[in-house]
C-alpha cells in the first residue's frame, strides 16, 4: 500500500482488513511496551542494589564508595605529633 493512504480509494472490505491489521499491530505493541516497562523496572531494582541493602558482596559495588557512617568532623589538628 502507498502512504499516505487515500481511504476514499479503498473498498469497505479493504478498510475492514486495514482496521484488523492495525488492531493486531496495536495489541502487539501494547504487549511489547508492557514487557519493556517490566524489564526497565527490573533493571532499576538491580541497579539500586548494593552490598548494604542486599546479599551482594562489597566487591560487586564497583567504584562508588559508600557514604561514611561516622558523622564526626575532623578537628584540624595534625595527627601523631603532640
Amino acid at each position: 500500500m502507498e502512504f499516505p493512504l487515500d481511504l476514499k480509494k479503498l473498498s469497505a472490505s479493504e478498510k475492514d482488513a486495514l482496521i484488523l491489521k492495525q488492531h493486531k499491530m496495536l495489541n502487539e505493541q501494547a504487549v511489547l511496551i508492557a514487557t519493556l516497562v517490566k524489564d526497565i523496572e527490573d533493571l532499576k531494582c538491580k541497579l539500586a542494589k548494593n552490598s548494604r541493602n542486599s546479599s551482594k558482596p562489597p566487591s560487586s559495588d564497583g567504584y562508588d564508595k559508600p557514604q561514611p557512617k561516622s558523622l564526626r568532623k575532623k578537628s584540624g589538628r595534625s595527627s601523631g605529633d603532640g
